[in-house]
Parts: C-alpha cells; structure tokens; sequence
C-alpha cells in the first residue's frame, strides 16, 4: 500500500449557517430590531423624497406667478432638500453607514458564537474541514492546518524566483526547513513600497470624502446666506412700502 494510502482519509463535514441562525431566539430578536430601525430610516427617506417632490411640484405651477427672487428662494431650498436627501442617504445605508455599525454590533455576534462553536467541534471531534453551505459558495468555516499548503508555496517560489513580489518573515521561509534562503532585502523594499502605495490610496479616498462633505456643507451654508439676504431684502422692501402708504391715507 503507498504512502498516500496509507494516510487517513480527510474528515469533511458541514453546517448550514442560515439555518442555524434562524434557530436562535437571540439572532431573531436581533434581526428583528435590526429590521425596525431600518424600516424606519426608509420611512424617513420616502417622507423627504415625498417632500422633495411637493416643492418641485409646487415650483412647476407657481413658477409664471413669481418674481425671478422667489424663484431662486425655492430653487434654492429643492437643492438643500436633494443634497440633504443624498447625505441622509449615505449615512443610513452608505457602506461605513449606521446599518453596517448596526448589523456589526447586533448580528456579528451571534454569528461569532456560532463561527467559535464550530472551531470548537473541528478540534474535538477531529475533523479536517467543516464548510458552510448556505451562502451557495461553500465557504470553509474550520481548516485542519495540516492541509494549510501555503508556506509550502512560497518556499518554492522564493527558491525558484527571489524577484518574484514574495513577501515572507523569516520566521515562515525557514519553517519546516532550516536551509530556505531569508527574505531577500530587495523584498522588503518592494513590500514597504506597496504599503507607502496603499496608505497614499487610502489616505486619497479619505480626502476626497472629506472634500464632498465640505462641498455640501458649503452649499447649504451658501443657501441658508441666500435665503436670508433674500428674506432681508422682502422685509425692506415692504417696510419702504409702509411710509408711502400711510402718507397716501392722511386725509388732505
């Protein structure tokens, strides 16, 4: 019989996570107010698009009736009205927004206990890979780490090729083999590269967001100065108004 034989065969068993959630009271309960909360941001978004729409609306049919200054007062609030739709928007359901705070804080930990039990069988009842089939992609949930063929990989390809964009501690390199050559420093150099690449990316992205946000935020202050000069600018012109009409009315 040949070694490969010889060897026992791998223990393979699975669980079906949506099922097993849908069988705990406190996945439930926290999907269920998981759910409120969002029902009611959505109610608050249909309530402004309805908003939104009665002041387009209103503007449609009122537009030949007003001067060129209410005009642009009301063009003015239907932009406030959008760009505060589109900021609401994001931070309910934006992908850093609070349902993903929510569902990370209510549901994730129910799924952690769910992840560290199946960690717990793994080890105790022996079994070399237990996967999760309910998401149809049959995601692996426990991995013996004697199928883990990674280090193995780099090894030879370091060996093979020490140009290669392969990154390693020493530590790794020389597992299982004390004469695997160490990280080459022209390697470290190409790892600190990339990183610095990353940061400038990530650091890009974060100042591009803080940008549109001082973008809507100087829009709206921008409309809120407009209003109130027009504002000011009605109430002159009435108050200039009210003289000449009392000195109209004093009797000759």
């Amino acid at each position: 019989m040949s070694s490969v034989h010889a060897q026992r065969q791998a223990r393979v068993a699975y669980i079906d996570m949506d099922y097993i959630l849908s069988k705990l009271p406190s996945y439930l309960e926290a999907q269920r107010s998981l759910e409120d909360r969002v029902g009611g941001w959505q109610m608050e978004i249909a309530a402004r698009k309805l908003a939104l729409e009665t002041l387009e609306n209103d503007l449609s049919a009122q537009k030949a009736l007003l001067t060129p200054s209410l005009v642009e007062e009301k063009e003015l609030e239907i932009q406030s009205a959008k760009a505060s739709l589109v900021a609401y928007q994001q931070q309910r359901f934006g992908v850093q927004g609070d349902l993903f705070a929510l569902r990370t804080s209510i549901v994730q930990p129910i799924q952690d206990l769910v992840f560290n039990e199946v960690q717990r069988l793994g080890k105790e009842k022996g079994y070399d890979l237990i996967l999760d089939k309910s998401d149809g992609s049959t995601t692996i949930l426990f991995a013996n780490e004697r199928f883990n063929l990674s280090n193995l990989v780099i090894r030879a390809l370091s060996r093979q090729d020490m140009s290669a964009n392969v990154v390693l501690s020493d530590a790794e390199i020389n597992q299982g083999s004390e004469e695997d050559a160490p990280v080459n420093e022209a390697l470290e150099d190409k790892a600190a590269e990339e990183l610095e690449k990353i940061n400038s990316k990530e650091q890009q992205i974060a100042e591009k967001k803080a940008a549109q946000q001082k973008l809507r935020e100087d829009r709206l202050k921008a409309y809120e100065f407009r209003k109130q000069k027009l504002k000011e600018a009605r109430e002159k012109k009435k108050s200039d108004k009210l003289p000449a009409q009392q000195k109209d009315s004093i009797p000759e």
